[in-house]
């Protein structure tokens, strides 16, 4: 866990470095702390140790099952292997197949498919909080505590569409429909459950007002409470997919973390179509995680949308008329995602991310 806590003191010196920087240089000041934060992150990620993970399975090399037994074997065959035998035997989308073919021509080492892998998917992320952010140093604090960052851990595929979906925002905004489509196909030949980024474009351009938003809010909370009853339904309607009913206490907790914030965001965002874009993006996020009282994987679907929180909340605390108020509730928000991070990575059997190991260090 020393590497975590070292990793959030980092980013608290970045913050304080901020605060004492002049009014001409606060910008500039600004994007030097989202590199520092990048850089960090990335570091933790890429020199990480194989076994951190539990899709990498990297003690396997008997079956076509994992990561790196696969990044493993399409380096040592021919690239038309990557569309017949290796295809069938994995069913991972071409577009990874091809992918982990690329890397592994520039070096059939694990741990580099690892590092360019990590690089790849945080990437996008630090280029969203670059042009959107103005607190990189809160954005990546609230990243790091979502489920989103474990899962750079150990699902590779969709963590590398989840970082695309970050340019998709970017571009939305903009309203660049055709950038939006390739991205969208990018995301979707590494991972099929990108097919979710055809709603960002529509999410970030239509106008909900505070009271439509208030509307929304009643449905998913009648969702909540009735969540037992449609379970059952679900279940007599398709019995046998039973075995997909299953929930981790993660899921209700991150529900609940995320209407909490959803509900102070309601009361506290303005009228202007940036905050707008993100608060309906933030809206599926919050829908979406639903699933997770039905399947703890299809909660994932959600995740595509959680970085809408990492601009937004940063953003509001920002506009906030008193400097001092701001600054204590900024404060709050850093502890209360940083305490729950830590929570989320102790109690992640699934990701593999706690205890941390190095590369070189020994791993029975």
């Amino acid at each position: 866990m020393a590497e975590y806590i070292i990793l959030y003191l980092i980013y608290l010196f970045a913050a304080f470095f901020g605060m004492f920087a002049p009014e001409e240089q606060r910008e500039e000041v600004r994007r030097y702390q989202n590199l520092i934060c990048f850089i960090c992150l990335v570091v933790l990620l890429m020199f990480r140790h194989q076994s951190m993970g539990i899709d990498l399975q990297w003690k396997n090399e008997s079956k076509y099952i994992g990561y790196l037994p696969l990044f493993d074997k399409i380096a040592k065959s021919p690239f038309k292997r990557i569309f017949t035998f290796y295809k069938s035997s994995y069913s991972y989308e071409t577009g990874f197949m091809v992918y982990v073919k690329l890397v592994s021509m520039v070096s059939n080492d694990r741990q580099f498919f690892i590092g360019i892998t990590s690089f790849l998917c945080l990437f996008p992320i630090w280029i969203l909080f670059d042009k959107k952010s103005k607190n990189p140093v809160l954005a990546w604090v609230i990243y790091i505590g979502m489920p989103p960052f474990q899962l750079l851990f150990s699902t590779l595929r969709q963590s590398m569409a989840i970082g695309i979906a970050a340019l998709v925002y970017i571009w939305a905004e903009d309203r660049k429909w055709f950038r939006c489509i390739l991205a969208g196909l990018v995301a979707f030949s590494l991972h099929t459950s990108a097919v979710l980024l055809l709603l960002v474009y529509p999410a970030v351009n239509i106008y909900t007002g505070k009271k439509l938003r208030f509307a929304m809010l009643c449905s998913l909370l009648c969702v909540w409470a009735f969540k037992d009853v449609l379970i059952l339904a679900a279940l007599k309607v398709f019995p046998q997919y039973s075995y997909m009913f299953q929930t981790e206490a993660n899921a209700y907790r991150f529900f609940a973390v995320l209407i909490l914030i959803y509900i102070m965001l309601c009361l506290s965002t303005d009228e202007s179509r940036s905050q707008n874009a993100y608060m309906n993006l933030f809206f599926l996020s919050c829908a979406f995680q639903i699933l997770g009282m039905f399947s703890n994987v299809a909660a994932r679907a959600g995740y595509y949308f959680s970085n809408a929180l990492c601009i937004i909340l940063p953003n509001i605390l920002s506009t906030m008329k008193i400097k001092e108020n701001a600054r204590l509730i900024e404060f709050g928000t850093a502890v209360a995602f940083s305490v729950y991070g830590l929570l989320c990575i102790y109690t992640s059997g699934w990701a593999q991310c706690y205890p941390y190991y190095w590369c070189w260090e020994y791993v029975a």
